[in-house]
Parts: C-alpha cells; sequence; structure tokens
C-alpha cells in the first residue's frame, strides 16, 4: 500500500490517510481502498489501527489509546470513517446512527446506469458471518431484517456510471 507522508505537527510517520477532522471528540479519516477498517489481526494494517498510533504519536499518549468505531467501511471502499475519542462521545453517536438521525450517503461507480433513474430499492437480508457479506433472506428466515436504499443515478464518467445511494 503506498503511503502519503502529510507532515503533520509532532507526528514523524507517513499517514496513509487525510486525518479530515479531529477534536477532543472525534476524529474523522478519509479511509483509502483496500485498508480493513478494523477486525485483522495485528500483523495486517487497519485504519483503527493507523488512527490510535497516529493520536498516541500526536499528542504523546503513553499506553493505550480510546478510539471508538462509530462508522466503518469494507476493506475495499473509500469514504470518510468516523471515530470517537471518548466513550462518552461513542455512545452518544452510536445512539445517534442507531435513531437514524444521521443521513449517510454513499456513491458507487457501475458499470450501467440503474433503470428507472430513481428509485428505492426494499428487500430482506441477513448477515452471513462465514464470509462477512450480506445476502437477501427470506422473509422469517433466522437473522432477516428488512432494508431499504434509495438511489438515483448522478452522471456518465469514463468509467462508468455514478451512482449515489442513501
Amino acid at each position: 500500500m503506498a503511503t502519503t507522508d502529510l507532515s503533520w505537527p509532532s507526528v514523524n510517520f507517513p499517514l496513509p490517510f487525510p486525518v479530515l477532522y479531529e477534536d477532543n471528540h472525534v476524529l474523522a479519516v478519509a479511509k483509502p481502498a483496500m485498508l480493513p477498517t478494523m477486525g485483522v489481526g495485528p500483523e495486517r494494517a487497519s485504519l483503527i489501527a493507523l488512527a490510535k498510533e497516529y493520536l498516541k504519536r500526536k499528542h504523546h499518549k503513553p499506553g493505550n489509546v480510546y478510539l471508538g468505531t462509530i462508522s466503518r467501511l469494507d476493506a475495499p471502499v473509500t469514504g470518510i470513517v468516523l471515530f470517537a475519542r471518548t466513550s462518552k462521545a461513542a455512545a452518544r453517536l452510536t445512539d445517534r446512527f442507531r435513531r437514524r438521525e444521521v443521513e449517510k450517503i454513499y456513491w458507487a461507480i457501475v458499470r450501467k446506469p440503474l433503470k428507472p433513474s430513481h428509485g428505492r430499492l426494499e428487500n430482506w437480508v441477513r448477515k452471513d458471518e462465514r464470509h462477512r457479506r450480506m445476502h437477501i433472506a427470506r422473509e422469517g428466515q433466522p437473522g432477516a431484517l428488512w432494508a431499504t436504499l434509495n438511489y438515483r443515478n448522478l452522471r456518465e464518467l469514463s468509467e462508468g456510471h455514478l451512482l449515489e445511494i442513501c
């Protein structure tokens, strides 16, 4: 993985991601593609481990650094990931996400535009723990949840078509 030296004050190691926002309560970073957010062994790099190391070095913190993952993205995906720097911030932010008070917008590049050009997709889904993926399920199947998403085609690009999902 290529890294970028962002020359952060008090941090003299290259960061593979830009820090977008930081205060005493939260840390928002732009996750690069192919870097897992979390959930890998210590022998593999993860966004949370690198973010903890960044905070430890920047703020000269001895020992462990608390960092709660508020939002996450799958390894192949790029985007903004939000971390809580305190347990109180983690509890409050997690509650807001749970109550759907946070609007999440995703952009994806797809080969062909969806038809119709905008709409809503609804289905039962369930998590396949073994393969760490979501799959379409039947109503009443153990673990099945009702899922909805809205989409709209935004524009054609040289790589495909830009789609907004929320």
